[in-house]
């Protein structure tokens, strides 16, 4: 959003990005963003932070606030996979 006005895109097109952006999207924060989703049937999604995202506390709000059950709520440390796939396996 930040270079939007250096885009090729024209005025009309800025703003309806900006508008998709800003209202359509649910991110303002992860228990929207799950409940959204979750509501719409269902929901596989990976959150990469540069920080922990979820403590123990987190993942026993999201269980009753969003309707996930804890048990669907993993918190993986990319630190602790040595490659790519390693990772992808653990999510399978």
């Amino acid at each position: 959003m930040v270079r939007l006005e250096q885009s090729r895109l024209d005025k009309a097109q800025q703003e309806r990005w900006c508008d998709v952006y800003h209202n359509v999207q649910t991110h303002g924060s992860l228990q929207e963003f799950l409940e959204h989703h979750v509501q719409d049937g269902g929901l596989q999604a990976q959150i990469t932070t540069h920080s922990k995202l979820l403590s123990t506390q987190d993942v026993e709000q999201l269980d009753g606030v969003a309707g996930v059950p804890k048990a669907c709520i993993y918190s993986l440390a990319l630190q602790a996979f040595g490659t790519e796939q390693q990772f992808s396996r653990q999510l399978r």
